[in-house]
């Protein structure tokens, strides 16, 4: 016996077609795959954050992992004991748990040693020593030797914000008193 449907039964059953493919999102799951369940699936018992206001709870729970391919659409999972539940689940409960490709997090290039670069494309270098000083006007200017090997001169007073230590050590070891 078969059964002829109308014009508005075939749109209908086109509708929910439609709306079961969009539920389900087609997923094709794969033994050995991780997923997680959505909690509503779950009895209210084993939910791991139930005490929770549903506003702060989350809304799935898991990785578990896929152990059997019951049919397109069923899947059996590895539960926990404690679970009270059949460990088969419909794909609209799952979600794939995916994964970020490797070396998808790089490391920042580590700065060179002594090299501080600023927003505005200025870089401060380290100081590795005091080579020489000379007066003038009324303070001292020293040179300085940067971590690239190059020299400077610059004022005493802005050496020592920098570099407070190094302007001691150099003025004790050359008898000064600044």
């Amino acid at each position: 016996m078969s059964f002829a449907l109308s014009e508005e039964g075939r749109e209908a059953d086109d509708l929910t077609e439609i709306l079961d493919r969009y539920k389900c999102k087609n997923v094709e799951l794969e033994v050995g795959n991780s997923v997680f369940i959505d909690y509503k699936a779950i009895p209210v018992g084993d939910v791991h954050n139930q005490k929770l206001l549903s506003s702060f709870r989350t809304k799935f729970v898991g990785p578990f992992q896929v152990v059997a391919k019951n049919s397109t659409v069923n899947y059996e999972l590895t539960l926990p004991s404690s679970f009270k539940r059949s460990p088969v689940f419909h794909t609209s409960q799952l979600r794939l748990k995916k994964n970020l490709p490797a070396g998808f997090f790089k490391a920042p290039p580590s700065p060179s040693a002594g090299f501080r670069s600023y927003q505005d494309g200025t870089v401060d270098m380290e100081i590795m020593a005091i080579c020489d000083h000379k007066k003038k006007a009324k303070g001292y200017v020293v040179q300085v030797l940067f971590v690239d090997g190059s020299k400077e001169w610059k004022r005493l007073s802005e050496v020592r914000k920098s570099a407070g230590e190094l302007v001691a050590g150099y003025a004790a070891n050359h008898s000064l008193s600044w």
